[in-house]
């Protein structure tokens, strides 16, 4: 199994960045093939952390945005996310849209 750290996840989902065409191309043929692959939780919250931070980029990624890549990261079927229990999405992504953000 291959996991994914937040680096490659920030770089797949951000065109502005110096490797994003490498890491896009890498995310997308684990999400589409047949390989079991992972994202550890803690890759998640710092995805979200990082990507949606003005301080990181400009503009940084909308909430809703971030939320909606992680989302199509999910419906790989061959993804397995690694760390927290059933129903940790669905109480993470409430929370996040509910923030008030900086």
């Amino acid at each position: 199994m291959i996991a994914v750290d937040t680096n490659l996840l920030v770089y797949a989902s951000r065109g502005d960045t110096v490797w994003h065409q490498e890491a896009a191309a890498l995310l997308a043929g684990l999400a589409n093939g047949r390989q079991h692959w992972a994202i550890p939780w803690p890759c998640v919250h710092e995805f979200l952390g990082c990507v949606t931070r003005p301080r990181y980029f400009n503009p940084p990624t909308p909430v809703d945005r971030a939320l909606a890549t992680i989302e199509a990261w999910r419906e790989s079927p061959a993804l397995q996310l690694i760390g927290e229990g059933t129903g940790y999405w669905e109480v993470l992504s409430r929370l996040v849209k509910n923030a008030k953000l900086v």
